[in-house]
C-alpha cells in the first residue's frame, strides 16, 4: 500500500509516453525537474560544474532505466534517488583516488561553491560581504557532513520533501530518515555555533 504523499500521479501520463520512447515527453519532465535536481546535486557536491554534469547524468540514467520505474512512487522521488546515488558514487570514487576536495576552504573554486541563491542585498557593501561570508560558512558546514546525513538534510530542509518521500528516495526506513536529519541538524548547530553567537 502506498504511503500518503508518495504517489504523485500528475507525471504518470508523461512517464508512460516516455516508456514508449516519446522523447518530447521526456524533455517535458527534464524541464519540469532539472532545476530541483541540479539544486539538490549542487548541495551534495558543492561544485557547480560537477553538479551540472551529475544532473545531466541523472537524466540520461533515468531515460535509460524508465522501464524500471514501477510507478509506485512519485517520478521526482525516483529521480532524486538516481541523483543521490550518483553523488554518493562520485564521492566514493573521489575518496579512492585521493583527489583534493572541490570547494574546500582556501581552494580556487570557492566562488563556484557558493549557494545558488545570491545573498539578499544589504544596506551596504560591508553587509553584503558579511552575508556572503556567512552563506559560504553555512554551505561549507553542510558540505562537511557525512554524505548520508547531508543527503537527508538537503532533501528535507532545502528541497522540502516529506519524510516519506525522502525514505523512498534513499531507500531507508522513515525512522532512519528522522534520525539522520536530527543528527545533521545537531552537527550543523555545533559547527555553526559561532555564527549564532556573533
Amino acid at each position: 500500500m502506498e504511503q500518503a504523499g508518495l504517489l504523485d500521479t500528475t507525471d504518470l501520463p508523461l512517464v508512460r509516453r516516455c516508456k514508449g520512447r516519446d522523447s518530447q515527453a521526456f524533455n517535458e519532465l527534464v524541464l519540469k525537474y532539472q532545476d530541483r535536481i541540479y539544486n539538490a546535486v549542487y548541495r551534495m557536491v558543492g561544485d557547480a560544474s560537477l553538479a551540472y554534469d551529475l544532473c545531466q547524468e541523472t537524466f540520461l540514467k533515468a531515460y535509460g532505466a524508465l522501464d524500471d520505474f514501477e510507478e509506485r512512487s512519485a517520478f521526482f522521488t525516483w529521480l532524486y534517488r538516481i541523483a543521490i546515488n550518483l553523488c554518493l558514487s562520485h564521492r566514493r570514487s573521489r575518496r579512492r583516488s585521493h583527489e583534493v576536495l572541490v570547494g574546500a576552504p582556501g581552494s580556487s573554486d570557492d566562488d563556484e561553491a557558493r549557494p545558488l541563491d545570491p545573498p539578499d542585498p544589504g544596506p551596504g557593501p560591508t553587509a553584503a560581504l558579511e552575508e556572503s561570508d556567512r552563506d559560504r560558512q553555512i554551505h561549507a558546514a553542510i558540505q562537511s557532513l557525512e554524505a548520508e546525513f547531508r543527503s537527508a538534510l538537503v532533501l528535507r530542509d532545502i528541497e522540502g520533501l516529506s519524510y516519506e518521500e525522502i525514505a523512498a528516495a534513499l531507500k531507508v526506513p522513515i525512522g532512519t530518515v528522522r534520525s539522520r536529519i536530527h543528527r545533521a541538524r545537531e552537527e550543523l548547530k555545533v559547527r555553526l555555533k559561532h555564527l549564532v553567537e556573533d
